[in-house]
């Protein structure tokens, strides 16, 4: 049977064994970003949220992000692009808030793959 050890680091899938040591941190060292909100209708926009979820508000946050001068991509860049909803998630005594990603559109696959594998 697979067990984790405390002193590896894994990705996805997980019994690919990992990696010793600390995980790595990067800079970005230029990035521009910005969020548009808007309110919509709650039924319909309600239809798009899984049930194991509340909508906090009926919001839709649409993210632009330019990011330049990544370090782990050799100094590269890229664009994303998000669509967001609050939502709550309550089990038992524990609430969390956090925005549900409708989509989330991304322009080179170099940050797709680890992104996916790291979330």
């Amino acid at each position: 049977m697979f067990k984790f050890s405390e002193n590896r680091n894994y990705l996805m899938p997980a019994h690919f064994g990992g990696y010793e040591g600390q995980p790595q941190s990067t800079t970005y060292h230029d990035v521009t970003s910005i969020v548009v909100t808007c309110e919509t209708d709650r039924e319909m926009l309600e239809q798009y949220i899984p049930d194991a979820f509340e909508m906090t508000e009926p919001v839709l946050a649409v993210s632009y992000a330019v990011n330049r001068r990544v370090d782990w991509m050799s100094g590269g860049h890229y664009n994303l692009i998000g669509v967001t909803v609050p939502v709550a998630y309550t089990r038992g005594q524990e609430r969390l808030k956090g925005g549900y990603a409708l989509v989330v559109w991304e322009n080179k696959t170099t940050p797709i793959l680890p992104g996916r594998e790291i979330t």
